[in-house]
């Protein structure tokens, strides 16, 4: 049957000659017959033994989704081409629904919402066309515009100035059309040669070069041995970067920069590329690093740099007549410290600024004439802080509450999971390099050669430009922490932390805990101001990881604090009043897009009709998906 036939027979002008399909006919058409093609294989599937058809049907079947691949870069082309995150809300939400039920669009009884006739004003419901891809068909964003990215690289297009171009990669693309590859390949394939434009373009025979790389890339595709094809990239970008030219800013931008590679459940690996002007500044903080006669490479130093001492009780502690400071009060913009009773069940979560790097052992101990020399595992000579300061914090001065290790005397405990693996020396000692105080590696100097410059307190004028301080957020169970279940810390990105590094940056540091829901905290402001102070968004952040809204990956470090009710119509600054939402969400909630509710003082969000018809509030699943729920 005749394509032209068959929208006819499914639109009901079977017996009108000179009927000509129209767009929403066609679109009839599609639907059924993706609806018809599945009832098809259900059949099949039920009514024959045959091994030979159910052979053909495979085949066909696979046709059929390769087919599909493609039908979906064309689709993201289009949605990109009609600028349909300009459609509003209200249009949005009639598709939505037609989308769950089409039979009475099919059957003509239903009609789609007009196009807009005018530019839109205000505020869209989606950015770009990939964020619309991403919330109308439930896919991850990045995997919208991995297709918008391929449909660019593999099918014929316009360029920039609207005149008709090929597919700028033919040969991949003939090959994807001819059905000899699958998308998934071909498309990374397809993105890493456009990395590698910048430096192709550059060459004398950029021309010549391209197609020369490009048909070994389609045999290495074709022949389906990804190392193999991952073998002639790194040959082929070698012989681009072995030239005498400059490189060109487009492969600049294209080629340096830190990536992480590579995450496992107690490592994470780094790729770096860099100009080599920049290297050098490595190269010589290294080389510092390896001269044993200086100060900056003391074996020692590095090494106890590189490892958390655990505290041992001092005269201070226990021989003087003076109780042990249990709790370490920070200054103004340090992390807050709370207490609470081992039976309480509250979570935890750990936060501080990393301290500087340890100084040498030859540095003077004597506080009046190196102050900072004084700063090791001994909590108890750490200042209190004044009582004034302390409503900045999330809790008053506490009262007398137990240690941190102290546990309820009929507490089960629990050994720490994962112990160090045998045959690395040094591990006993808890190093984080597994040396202990063995002198580490000339990688494990260079590596703690950029930790403590990163740890290193920076301090700048108002309205300067400095380097960023980093902080580390540990979120962890309080019974994990004291012992009194199995599990593991996890850091603000993700990061599994065992309990007891946890417990030995504590004693070195004198990390401060944050209990969330523990008594003396103040979690309330009320209506005294209106921006919440740091410490109350720390506890914001401890609970809600990032932004709220579901599938959003933008990190906490990126992200506004939303009032519920707000503050302009009497909502209070309180962590049970305050979320966390991206720049482009915060807006889509003031606007009322998106709705927050609250169930036992944790936000849930409520998404738009055309992404959630069934209106259920929902928890960005992607800052809890590999961390136990600590709420």
């Amino acid at each position: 049957m005749q394509t032209d036939a068959f929208i006819a027979t499914i639109a009901g002008h079977s017996d009108d000659p000179g009927y000509q399909p129209t767009p929403d006919d066609e679109l009839r058409a599609l639907i059924e017959t993706f609806h018809q093609a599945d009832e098809l294989v259900a059949r099949l599937s039920t009514h024959t033994n045959s091994p030979t058809r159910a052979v053909l049907t495979a085949i066909t079947v696979e046709h059929a989704a390769r087919a599909l691949d493609i039908a979906q870069l064309k689709v993201a082309q289009l949605a990109r081409a009609t600028l349909i995150n300009e459609l509003p809300a209200d249009d949005l939400t009639a598709l939505r629904t037609v989308a769950e039920d089409p039979a009475s669009f099919v059957a003509g009884q239903t009609t789609l919402p007009q196009d807009p006739r005018t530019v839109p004003t205000g505020r869209l419901q989606f950015k770009t066309p990939a964020d619309c891809l991403a919330g109308m068909l439930g896919i991850d964003y990045f995997e919208a515009n991995r297709r918008l990215r391929a449909a660019d690289d593999l099918l014929p297009g316009t360029d920039p100035h609207g005149m008709p171009r090929g597919p700028r990669y033919p040969q991949l693309a003939g090959q994807l059309a001819d059905g000899k590859v699958r998308l998934g390949p071909t498309a990374a394939a397809a993105r890493k040669l456009e990395k590698l434009r910048p430096g192709i373009e550059g060459r004398d025979d950029a021309a010549d070069f391209t197609d020369q790389v490009e048909s070994r890339v389609a045999e290495s595709v074709a022949a389906g041995d990804p190392k193999n094809t991952t073998k002639l990239f790194n040959r082929i970008s070698d012989e681009i970067d072995d030239v005498d030219s400059a490189p060109r800013p487009a492969e600049v931008r294209n080629k340096t920069g830190i990536s992480i590679t590579k995450r496992t459940r107690h490592f994470t690996y780094f790729s770096a590329c860099m100009l080599n002007i920049d290297a050098e500044v490595f190269l010589a903080h290294f080389a510092a690093s390896d001269n044993a006669r200086t100060l900056a490479g003391n074996r020692a130093a590095i090494a106890e740099a590189a490892t958390v001492t655990p505290r041992t009780p001092s005269s201070a502690d226990t021989g003087s007549g003076t109780e042990p400071a249990k709790h370490a009060f920070p200054t103004d913009d340090a992390s807050p410290t709370t207490g609470t009773d081992a039976e309480t069940g509250q979570e935890a979560a750990t936060a501080t600024t990393d301290p500087a790097p340890n100084a040498s052992p030859a540095t003077p101990k004597n506080p009046d004439v190196n102050p900072e020399a004084n700063t090791g595992p001994d909590l108890a000579s750490r200042p209190t802080i004044d009582p004034e300061v302390a409503q900045d914090s999330l809790c008053a001065l506490p009262a007398e509450v137990p240690d941190w290790f102290d546990r309820p005397p009929n507490a089960e405990t629990f050994d720490d999971q994962g112990p160090p693996p045998s045959g690395i020396p040094g591990t006993e000692n808890g190093s984080s390099f597994g040396t202990g105080l063995e002198e580490p590696t000339p990688a494990q100097r260079h590596l703690q050669t950029l930790l403590n410059l990163m740890r290193s307190p920076r301090v700048t004028t108002k309205g300067a430009t400095g380097l960023p301080i980093s902080k580390l957020f540990v979120y962890i169970n309080i019974e994990t922490l004291m012992g009194m279940a199995r599990g593991a810390g996890w850091s603000a990105h993700g990061l599994e932390i065992p309990v007891s590094e946890v417990r030995k940056r504590l004693a070195e540091f004198g990390y401060i805990p944050i209990v969330l829901g523990g008594e003396g905290e103040i979690l309330d402001y009320g209506r005294e101001r209106r921006y919440p102070p740091e410490s109350m968004k720390q506890a914001i952040r401890a609970r809600d990881r990032g932004c709220l809204k579901p599938h959003c990956t933008v990190p906490p470090e990126h992200c506004e604090f939303h009032h519920i009710e707000p503050w302009s119509e009497g909502g209070a600054t309180c962590v049970a009043n305050l979320g966390m939402f991206c720049t482009a969400e915060h807006r889509a909630v003031d606007k009322g897009d998106i709705r927050v509710v609250m169930k036992s003082g944790v936000p849930w969000v409520v998404l738009p009709e055309f992404e959630d018809p069934e209106q259920t509030p929902r928890r960005n699943a992607h800052w809890l998906s590999e961390q136990p729920p600590l709420f």
